[in-house]
């Protein structure tokens, strides 16, 4: 049995597909106002010298790290270095790229579901549903997640020109399908996922699994594998689920992306971090939840767009679910972003299911107001993300305890001289936790604006001994001591830092300075780009 895909007239496809991206552009363009946020924002853009400096690009596309201990993604960067070039460090450029991109996504999105079978209704608010579903406002406010919103725009190319292939067989498409998924995995390796998408597609066609499915699959991954062990290489998580956690886990994250796609409230910008434990039943529920929906599933085999929905959900999510630690885990297992492709496959499932209700008005009635509900939900989520204080702010009134938000929104009221409130945050997450070595280094800056050198030496010195190969920690230490009077201890933190981290320019250039005034002549190669301000990190 197969089902084959007809080469339709173009002008139907296009018109719903462009009106959908521009419904998503429109319901975004508040965002264009929002200022750069200080998580990821400042790393990865505004002091990221590979993309503000002009030769940055051949750094961009000749390290595997960027920044440290960061997986590079070149594509990702190298729009980000161009945009540099287009509109300096002005955020409404990155943010208006951000939502051009979305907008093109949610196209692509209905374009891909005319591709594989569905009717122009059930395309057209699959769409909808994800250009205005309120999860996806992380991955197009915030400027860090360009890997996110790029990385998707290839990854439904790839598969569409994958189906042309399939409709055409000319070799050309299948070529373009790679490179497009190529420029993917640069973007983000996350799109690893997309052969088993592939796989799915091929199902739904073919109406069986084929050996000839399997073999066109190869070559992309592949390239999977290839990506996947590179991210492994570089990305080392701080912490690691047991083993026998990991299936608990897995079920968790799933089942709760599926709670927030159906009611999304009191979406946050970190959400609390689980304690799995064998012997507690609520963990298992999830498990067995998902057990009985598999065996449903393969019971009474649904439509096979229903099958392509879900296959797409999960799958899209399996380098998030905790099966392979992954460094966010640190803070949280799940977070919105993570959900932006695999929601495609939700999106779908919504669609089918508003498809079944008769009479038909009742189903554009209720597919009116789901896609009006889930755009006012929205705008409200964009605001979430206009600049650092209202972000972190809101995260606190989840969670007052939460260290990393207590951190970062001391960092953004310390910039706007509001040093008293910061300290008092900064105290507050040292209480709770003393070896967090951020939180000292912003201690010891407000301390050091106050005048306070004393204290501010001791916490730069407790953040350097939890981070001694973090250089900008043993540059502030440096800093300290240097206006102490004691720069001989400052040549001491800087020899031995750069010991850590030899290609450091900041510090080089320091210790040259620190050199020359203790009449110790050039004893190291002074750089252009050394600094005695202090750069302090979130």
């Amino acid at each position: 049995m197969t089902r084959a895909l007809t080469r339709p007239e173009r002008w139907p496809r296009v018109v719903p597909a462009a009106v959908v991206g521009l419904l998503a552009a429109l319901l975004y363009l508040p965002a264009l106002s929002n200022d750069f946020v200080n998580w990821d924002d400042d790393r990865l853009v505004v002091d990221n010298p590979a993309v503000t400096r002009g030769d940055g690009l051949g750094r961009i596309w000749s390290t595997v790290e960027l920044p440290a201990s960061f997986p590079n993604y070149p594509l990702t960067f190298t729009t980000y270095w161009l945009e540099h070039r287009l509109w300096g460090l002005n955020p409404r450029g990155y943010h208006a790229v951000n939502v051009l991109l979305h907008g093109v996504n949610a196209a692509l999105v209905v374009l891909l579901l005319y591709a594989l079978g569905c009717g122009a209704w059930v395309a057209t608010l699959a769409g909808a549903l994800f250009a205005v579903h309120p999860m996806q406002v992380e991955s197009v406010a915030w400027v860090a997640e360009r890997k996110n919103v790029l990385s998707t725009t290839a990854f439904l190319a790839a598969l569409l020109a994958y189906l042309r292939h399939r409709v055409s067989g000319r070799p050309a498409w299948y070529a373009a399908a790679l490179v497009l998924f190529a420029a993917a995995l640069l973007a983000k390796t996350a799109t690893v996922v997309l052969p088993f998408t592939l796989l799915l597609s091929d199902r739904w066609r073919d109406g069986g699994w084929t050996r000839a499915s399997l073999l066109r699959a190869l070559p992309f991954f592949a390239f999977s594998l290839a990506a996947g062990v590179m991210t492994l290489l570089v990305e080392s998580p701080t912490v690691s689920t047991p083993l026998a956690l990991r299936p608990l886990l897995a079920a968790s994250v799933l089942s709760f992306y599926a709670g927030k796609l159906l009611v999304p409230v009191a979406l946050q910008p970190v959400y609390p971090r689980w304690e799995l434990s064998l012997s507690e039943l609520r963990w298992w529920a999830p498990l067995l939840g998902l057990g009985a929906a598999a065996f449903l599933v393969w019971r009474w085999q649904p439509p096979w767009r229903v099958r392509w929905g879900l296959g797409h959900f999960v799958c899209a999510l399996l380098p998030v679910l905790g099966l392979v630690p992954f460094g966010y885990s640190e803070y949280s297992f799940v977070a919105d972003r993570h959900v932006y492709l695999a929601s495609i496959g939700a999106a779908l499932l919504a669609a089918l299911a508003l498809d079944a209700l008769r009479p038909r008005a009742a189903a554009a009635l209720g597919a009116a107001v789901l896609v009006a509900g889930l755009a006012l939900l929205t705008a409200r989520q964009i605001g979430v993300w206009r600049n650092s204080v209202v972000l972190w702010s809101t995260a606190l009134a989840y969670q007052p305890d939460l260290g990393v938000a207590q951190n970062n929104l001391a960092l953004a009221l310390i910039e706007r001289g509001r040093l008293d409130e910061a300290a008092g945050l900064l105290e507050d997450a040292l209480a709770a936790r003393p070896r967090y070595a951020e939180a000292h280094a912003n201690l010891a800056l407000v301390r050091y604006r106050q005048g306070d050198l004393a204290t501010a030496e001791r916490h730069c010195r407790q953040a350097y001994a939890l981070k001694p190969y973090e250089p900008h920690y043993a540059k502030n230490l440096a800093i300290v001591l240097a206006e102490r009077g004691d720069l001989a201890g400052a040549t001491a933190v800087l020899r031995g830092a750069l010991g850590l981290a030899p290609d450091a320019e900041d510090l080089r250039g320091m210790l040259a300075d620190m050199l020359r005034k203790q009449g110790q002549g050039d004893t190291v190669q002074p750089s252009e780009h050394g600094s005695s301000q202090p750069v302090w990190i979130r």
